[in-house]
């Protein structure tokens, strides 16, 4: 098993936006579009290993798509782990913000790549009230006094001044981290990041969280969003004898370089040798701390 505290589950394959950049588009993700049951997901939560302490909700579509979301954190948090979700914010209005104050939520990181009305809606193709309900999250919970710790992240194609500013001016005094980020490739389906491919690992069969989907299914990475890497499948068996699996094995082979078989690891950009400028902001880590980060929680990482 990988040497991680957190599991993220995809608890739906709905998402409400378009995003330019991402890879939830007809022409590249080709899974099932659908919701995780809750006696799904609780089976999963009643059986994840006792070194995990944290749950993220995350995954290739809006985790506010589905409606039984709050229940599910009730669910993980009766059960004592901490809890974090993953957000655009569109279908946030002020009844579910509401809900979420008195769920038991630990963390919401909300990914807002423009504050700009026009820009924001040609980065997403979001409907109006979408774009109104995301810049309200952050001042709605901020006034509220909520205990819900708040994350903003912004990822840009290019480097663009007015947007850095206007989204510093907007969150960064509200909120407990904003992180600017140039855009990723998702493995090698696009070309945003420029780079070669230089370190044998990107660390994720050693250290990475574990990865389930929407189907129960386990996966090494979240960035392998059609599930090529797929580990095994919860729904039959136990996490540890996932990982006692051969798909497990030759992928962790792979990775410490003991075979060449062709795998998705081939060309991605995570396996690219670091490159500070790829964090175009953070209002509370160095860049050098944060890059090759593994896990969406922020523990034991140096502040600035």
């Amino acid at each position: 098993m990988t040497n991680t505290n957190e599991a993220r589950i995809e608890n739906c394959t709905f998402c409400n936006y378009n995003c330019s950049f991402c890879a939830h588009n007809s022409n590249y993700f080709h899974r099932g579009i659908e919701i995780m049951s809750d006696y799904l997901f609780n089976k999963i939560v009643d059986k994840l290993p006792e070194q995990i302490t944290t749950i993220t909700i995350s995954g290739m579509g809006e985790p506010f798509m589905d409606k039984n979301i709050i229940q599910k954190i009730e669910y993980a948090k009766s059960l004592g782990y901490i809890v974090n979700v993953l957000s655009n914010g569109g279908v946030l209005d002020d009844y579910m913000l509401d809900q979420l104050m008195f769920s038991g939520l630990d963390s919401l990181r909300l990914s807002i790549h423009a504050v700009d009305e026009t820009k924001y809606k040609e980065i997403t193709k979001a409907k109006t009230f979408e774009f109104n309900n995301a810049m309200n999250v952050v001042d709605y919970l901020y006034e509220n006094k909520t205990k819900i710790e708040l994350i903003v992240t912004c990822d840009m194609v290019e480097n663009d001044p007015d947007t850095i500013k206007d989204i510093r001016n907007k969150f960064e005094s509200k909120v407990d981290l904003l992180e600017i980020w140039k855009v990723h490739n998702w493995v090698d389906t696009f070309n945003y990041r420029k780079g070669q491919v230089k370190k044998q690992t990107c660390g994720r069969p050693f250290n990475g969280p574990l990865q389930i989907q929407v189907d129960g299914t386990m996966n090494m990475c979240c960035f392998d969003y059609n599930g090529e890497l797929e580990l095994g499948d919860l729904k039959e068996q136990s996490v540890e004898s996932v990982f006692e699996g051969i798909r497990y094995k030759q992928i962790k082979s792979y990775h410490n370089g003991d075979n060449d078989i062709p795998m998705l690891c081939d060309n991605c950009d995570q396996r690219y040798e670091e490159d500070p400028s790829v964090v175009i902001y953070n209002s509370r880590f160095k860049s050098g701390n944060r890059l090759g980060r593994l896990s969406t929680t922020y523990i034991n990482m140096e502040s600035k």
